[in-house]
């Protein structure tokens, strides 16, 4: 029976397969690409060889490749694609590119970000190894010459190759070259990365941390972070740091920063204390701005002004620079003057508080006129003394609400008092002035004879002719039976007449 393999055994050789391969395949990518650099070096080797035969003959150098095809049977192979110059050749790969400038110098340069990988170390292609190179300047291929070989592409440029700048900030170079079998540029590999790299430290801003960020610590710095654009090489802001610092400063502003005896930094204690964004602390470094709108105070629209008190201009003015020690803000404007009558001819005005900037509505005061003076009842069920006068006496009336409602406050200052109804009257004594025998209406019989009161002279009088009256004491004329007394009774009925028009 056949014993399998143990687990052990199978990991044993996972782990042998993997140690070769990671020895083995770098090896093998170095192999590789040596043979792909030797391709490239013999093939411009035969290709240079077959130019200066070309030049040895009084011939100039071809771009045609039908010319070199005997000893270069491909112009593209697997690694590299091979272009002719008036001067040399360019095998171009996928990363890198190896130029041989000149024929007669016959030196090979590298150009492009791959040229570090290869194994062999070739010389960058750049202004100091073109300055280097010696040239066979009568040799070199010319239009004339291209045009009896082969059709000149249209607007096909006079020098097939430039050397362009390229990288980050153009820093570097790269060799393009024209094809002319495809009448187009082939964009060479630049020497340098596309991205740039950022040189130098990263600048040291800092700022005041906020306490509500770093509940407990009210004092400290958060330091900038940075990141490296890669398109301009230069430092940009990303972000601050999640620690807050402790300095030397934070030991120093301590106390009360309000007290007379405080000897460090007023505005820097406020900041450690309340926070930059706090309203205490825009106001104190004279932000009015930023410190009205923590504060909710209006100040205006589209040009116009308040019409200020003289408390909140005098705050606009400066004095809300001390709002972080009194902590007070004042009424912006003048208290409400809020009235409604009251008692049915009085006025009352709404009492307000200013309580944090804004006037609050309290309470009423008190009416201008009692409900007496206006005649009006103050309270349901209440009564007072009316008193009412004539010549010679004075009534005395009783008198009380007539109408069932009820007296309301102004509340809010928007709500008039209720008016009310009439007073009722119920009479009660009346009472003679000083000196009077009689009051107004009076009338009496004593020894046989008629009396009436004079309202004139609050006296009695003797009827002037013995008649009743009619019921009408001041008028007790008709009815008389004794004609001696009728010029005595027309005299007293003129008298009669001129009071009663008074």
């Amino acid at each position: 029976m056949k014993k399998a393999f143990t687990l052990t055994e199978l990991l044993m050789v996972v782990l042998v397969l993997g140690v070769l391969a990671t020895v083995s395949v770098p090896k093998m990518k170095q192999v590789l690409e040596t043979r792909r650099t030797t391709e490239a070096e013999n093939m411009m080797g035969a290709i240079r060889s077959e130019q200066e035969k070309r030049c040895v003959s009084n011939k100039s150098y071809s771009q045609k490749w039908s010319s070199v095809q005997n000893v270069a049977p491909k112009q593209e192979t697997s690694s590299y694609k091979y272009t002719l110059t008036p001067t040399g050749v360019i095998a171009s790969g996928s990363a890198y590119s190896l130029q041989m400038p000149s024929y007669a110098d016959g030196r090979i340069c590298c150009s492009g970000a791959g040229c570090n990988s290869l194994n062999k170390s070739y010389p960058l292609c750049n202004s100091e190894f073109s300055a280097s190179l010696s040239v066979a300047a009568e040799c070199e291929a010319t239009d004339a010459e291209e045009e009896a070989d082969e059709p000149i592409c249209e607007n096909q440029p006079d020098n097939l190759t430039e050397v362009v700048p390229c990288g980050c900030k153009n820093g570097g170079t790269k060799t393009n070259i024209y094809d002319t079998n495809t009448c187009s540029w082939v964009e060479g590999i630049c020497d340098i990365s596309d991205d740039c790299a950022c040189s130098g430290t990263t600048p040291g801003e800092t700022q005041a941390c906020e306490p509500s960020a770093f509940p407990g610590q009210a004092c400290g710095i958060q330091q900038a972070l940075y990141d490296c654009d890669p398109t301009t090489g230069e430092y940009v802001f990303a972000s601050w740091h999640d620690t807050c610092t402790v300095t030397d400063a934070c030991q120093v502003e301590s106390g009360d920063c309000c007290a007379s005896d405080f000897e460090g930094d007023f505005l820097s204690c406020i900041a450690n204390k309340y926070g930059t964004s706090s309203a205490e602390y825009k106001c104190s470094s004279g932000q009015s701005s930023a410190c009205f709108s923590a504060l909710g105070i209006y100040t205006g629209t589209n040009g116009s002004t308040p019409n200020y008190s003289a408390e909140g201009q005098a705050f606009v003015n400066g004095g809300y620079k001390n709002y972080a020690c009194s902590q007070t803000v004042p009424c912006m404007t003048d208290m409400p003057s809020d009235s409604s009558s009251c008692n049915g001819c009085g006025t009352r005005s709404a009492v307000y508080e200013c309580i944090n900037g804004k006037w609050e509505w309290t309470s009423v005061g008190e009416c201008s006129k009692t409900a007496e003076e206006c005649g009006k009842c103050s309270n349901v069920g209440s009564s007072w003394s009316c008193p009412e006068e004539d010549n010679c006496s004075v009534t005395e009336y009783t008198c009380t609400c007539s109408d069932g409602s009820s007296y309301s406050d102004i509340g809010t200052g928007s709500t008039t008092a209720a008016e009310f109804g009439s007073i009722a009257k119920t009479k009660g004594s009346r009472t003679l002035k000083d000196g009077a025998e009689c009051y107004y209406g009076q009338q009496k019989t004593e020894n046989g004879k008629s009396y009436y009161c004079n309202s004139s002279t609050c006296k009695w009088q003797q009827t002037s002719t013995g008649g009743g009256g009619g019921g009408r004491p001041d008028m007790a004329q008709a009815g008389g039976k004794d004609y001696s007394k009728l010029s005595e009774a027309l005299a007293l009925a003129e008298t009669l007449v001129a009071e009663q028009k008074k």
